[in-house]
């Protein structure tokens, strides 16, 4: 494990604050709070969903102690993730954290296992219920990363619920945490905006209510993607036509490009970049079919990925068909 050298970015370990156009969810609210119950609590959404927003909120109505960590593509070194978790649990237990951290920047660190286990043992000694968030999760890449997590979600005490928000769903026992009743999950379906919170978040946005045609037409559009929705807003703004925009709306739309282009596509190595531009011609995908498209044999395995990754495909079936 190699030592944490530079100074750690305190912003990163800071609650955010919520955006100038958030819009109250009570129903998502409660399922949160409801859900922090649990040990761990996944929300999984493609970007733009507004997982980051929902758990702000839900902090500021519970009122417990707190940790928080945004993370980024250096997280994936394990010294920099373990250093970052132990100052964001600095507010829950704030006599025992420094020294661990001492310890793991010495020049001499201990071994992850012997970091994890003071960790834990640590956040036993706090009494009343705690959150430990880790917001972005679908940056880690390593594997170190992912089993050190794994181990502390196995430990952590009974008082500490995890908070995962992600694009994609981590390699945890997810399987195992769900029949043992330790995981709640928040997906894409719930996170959408409703109807009303749609019509609430546009009117709120560009000072005009839209008819009841107009708003189930861009919301059909968006499926409640909250994105979508933003960059429809953006371009509404100067819109004489507002019926005819909405009609013409699409994933065109250049504020959509450019989002999906920036969040989403930059970051895709290039077989899938290649395999999405090969497939997109198609409305319903399935593996053989893809094959025959992309003249390829490992559709099937790629559908899976893009699924795992919530890469904008959605399953038709039981069985990621």
């Amino acid at each position: 494990m190699s030592v944490v050298k530079s100074e750690l970015l305190v912003t990163k370990t800071r609650v955010p604050q919520s955006p100038l156009d958030w819009v109250e969810r009570s129903r998502l609210s409660a399922k949160l709070r409801e859900a922090l119950r649990h040990k761990l609590a996944l929300l999984s959404a493609p970007a733009g969903y507004g997982k980051t927003t929902l758990v702000i909120e839900a902090l500021r109505d519970l009122k417990q102690p707190a940790g928080w960590v945004s993370l980024d593509a250096t997280d994936n070194v394990l010294s920099n993730f373990l250093a970052y978790l132990i100052v964001a649990l600095q507010d829950v237990v704030p006599a025992t954290c420094q020294p661990i951290l001492n310890a793991l920047q010495s020049p001499q660190p201990p071994p992850t296992e012997w970091v994890l286990t003071a960790i834990i043992n640590s956040t036993s000694s706090h009494k009343d219920d705690f959150v430990l968030v880790l917001d972005d999760y679908h940056v880690i890449e390593s594997r170190a990363v992912h089993e050190a997590l794994g181990f502390m979600v196995e430990h952590l005490p009974a008082q500490a619920h995890l908070v995962i928000a992600s694009r994609s769903d981590p390699p945890l026992p997810l399987a195992r945490l769900r029949v043992r009743g330790d995981l709640a999950e928040i997906r894409a379906n719930e996170l959408g905006f409703t109807t009303d919170e749609a019509a609430a978040f546009l009117k709120q946005a560009i000072g005009i209510g839209l008819s009841e045609q107009d708003l189930a037409t861009l919301e059909g559009r968006t499926e409640g993607w909250i994105a979508g929705l933003k960059m429809a807003a953006l371009s509404l703004r100067d819109k004489r036509d507002v019926s005819g925009f909405i009609n013409d709306f699409s994933g065109s739309n250049r504020y959509i490009m450019d989002y999906l282009a920036e969040e989403v596509l930059s970051q895709q190595p290039a077989n899938v970049k290649q395999f999405l531009l090969e497939t997109s011609i198609l409305e319903r995908l399935c593996g053989p079919l893809c094959d025959a498209v992309t003249e390829c044999t490992n559709s099937q395995a790629m559908l899976a990925q893009l699924g795992e990754a919530n890469l904008f495909i959605s399953p038709l079936d039981d069985q990621r068909g």
